[in-house]
């Protein structure tokens, strides 16, 4: 609207539309009140500010087909969720820190906490949430930085299917990452870690068995190398080709809650393998195999997949 009052948002229309099982919706809405680069307001719906791929989710912007699973499970990508905070910059420090509608409880599951999130949509707001995040351009081409939620997730509510009150489950997730990029060379690591108060008095309110209980505690983490080759022999051009790889542990099981047993079907280890191109900057291509390992007795079928995306 003006130099200082700023409105961004992006419309989602999933699985092409609302017919067969998909949706239309917000991915997010902000105002943002750029009143001094150092300290300047957000209000509205919001990325919430973890990891890698959350505030930059769109298939441009990661190596394969699949976001890394640690950033789908421990950090539900892509999580949005109602609030207000402060952003800015101070040299080489970026900072983000908000106040959002906490998770849902009732959606933890002993996969993780995707179904937990509330995207907006009248949100349950009897428990709330802090997030905030802290980037450092330490060198050339290398960003290091971490970012951490707090807040209970019981939401005041009894379950659905069983009628017994939802504890209210403080939820904490933190996590720390490093990113490289120079001379063609992309390098990315993340480490996740949750803790989830009261898991064993939610994983009986919500009915789960013996090995389908919450988890105490979930880890996780990956690294991952891109090399791009057209530079090379193409130096002025902007079509890129980058063969990648990633190596991923989640283990959404870690620490099993009182009375339940460790799932060890939920203690897996990823490699992915695969070529991403873009003959535009806006337009991928992709291409890739993910052989997935789980530490269980669940065989789990090796993957190739081939997809593309845009960004306009």
């Amino acid at each position: 609207f003006t130099d200082w009052l700023v409105f961004n948002s992006e419309l989602e229309f999933e699985h092409a539309g609302t017919g067969g099982g998909g949706s239309v919706s917000l991915e997010f809405l902000t105002l943002d009140f750029l009143f001094d680069p150092r300290v300047s307001a957000r209000a509205g719906l919001l990325l919430l500010p973890m990891g890698l791929v959350n505030e930059i989710h769109e298939p441009t912007f990661f190596f394969g087909n699949e976001r890394p699973e640690v950033e789908r499970r421990i950090i539900p990508s892509t999580w949005r969720e109602n609030g207000a905070g402060l952003i800015g910059k101070w040299g080489p420090v970026h900072y983000r820190g908000y106040g959002v509608n906490g998770l849902d409880a009732s959606g933890f599951s002993v996969d993780g906490f995707r179904s937990g999130r509330q995207k907006g949509s009248r949100a349950l707001a009897e428990h709330w949430a802090f997030t905030g995040r802290v980037d450092v351009d330490v060198l050339d081409g290398l960003l290091l930085g971490g970012s951490v939620y707090v807040g209970n997730s019981g939401q005041n509510q009894l379950d659905d299917d069983t009628g017994r009150p939802i504890p209210d489950a403080l939820t904490t997730i933190w996590e720390l990452h490093a990113v490289f990029r120079r001379w063609g060379a992309t390098v990315k690591g993340l480490y996740a870690q949750s803790h989830l108060r009261d898991a064993d008095d939610l994983s009986i309110a919500l009915g789960l068995g013996k090995l389908e209980g919450v988890a105490r505690k979930m880890n996780g983490g990956y690294a991952e190398f891109a090399y791009e080759v057209l530079h090379r022999f193409f130096p002025d051009g902007n079509m890129t080709l980058e063969p990648f790889y990633r190596y991923e542990r989640l283990n959404t099981q870690k620490e099993a809650a009182s009375g339940f047993t460790r799932n060890r079907n939920f203690d897996r280890r990823f490699h992915v393998v695969g070529l991403q191109l873009k003959p535009h900057p806006q337009v991928v291509i992709k291409l890739d195999y993910r052989n997935i390992d789980s530490r269980g007795e669940l065989p789990i079928p090796d993957e190739v997949q081939i997809g593309f995306g845009y960004v306009f």
